[in-house]
């Protein structure tokens, strides 16, 4: 019998091959994700789950002039990354990433949490990779999507993989657990599409809880109150 790992990995690969030309809703994402970063020329820029690089084309085209390296699973997105003179490396992202410690100034995590068995694993080792003062912009599907809510009430499957649903509490409580502060949400989607998702931008370790918008929930609150006590 084959392991959870080799089945998701056969998943993806299969998934990879069928990924559209193009995607508006991406390109919408990205460019949010890219606002939200603010990045500045010359920072080191680490997109987990990068699939064929499609953020570092975009962060090209603003001519953002920051330094890009991707990681994701699927080999045929590293050798499309590749035609494109892009750094996107193959990499397990359920194992440590292979890059070293504080190494980045920002980390992009972009519809990856919802796939995995263990997210607060990733975040873990997005925490380690990320320079002191770093931010990591984290992306998850909304719960509450009218795609999310017509699958459950219609009974239809999900073609993407999901494993997991996040709410903002929720993902408090994950922020908290691998050592971020949530700092903002924002939507990334227009409500034309109507899939909205959580750009999560999550920086730094503990400290001035003060920067919070909204209340944490209260294993964040424990957390925090733990490591900044």
């Amino acid at each position: 019998m084959t392991s959870v790992d080799d089945r998701l990995r056969s998943f993806y690969e299969q998934r990879a091959a069928e990924e559209p030309a193009s995607d508006p809703e991406a390109l919408l994402r990205f460019d949010k994700a890219l606002a939200a970063a603010a990045l500045k020329p010359g920072e080191r820029v680490l997109d987990v789950g990068a699939k064929w690089g499609g953020l570092g084309v975009r962060a090209r085209e603003q001519a953002l002039g920051i330094t890009y390296t991707g990681l994701d699973l699927s080999d045929a997105n590293v050798q499309t990354a590749a035609s494109l003179s892009l750094d996107v490396r193959q990499a397990d992202v359920t194992k440590r990433l292979p890059v070293g410690d504080a190494e980045f100034d920002c980390v992009f995590c972009l519809e990856l949490l919802e796939h995995l068995t263990s997210p607060v694993a990733l975040l873990e080792e997005l925490r380690r990779v990320l320079a002191e003062n770093g931010r990591a912009v984290v992306s998850v599907p909304s719960p509450y999507s009218w795609v999310e809510v017509y699958r459950e009430l219609f009974h239809r499957h999900d073609p993407e993989g999901h494993l997991n649903a996040f709410t903002t509490p929720v993902m408090q409580n994950l922020a908290a657990l691998a050592g971020f502060r949530l700092e903002r949400t924002l939507g990334t989607s227009e409500p034309l599409f109507d899939r909205k998702a959580r750009t999560l931008t999550v920086a730094g370790a503990w400290g001035d809880t003060s920067r919070l918008e909204q209340p944490l929930a209260s294993l964040a609150e424990f957390l925090g109150a733990e490591q900044v006590g």
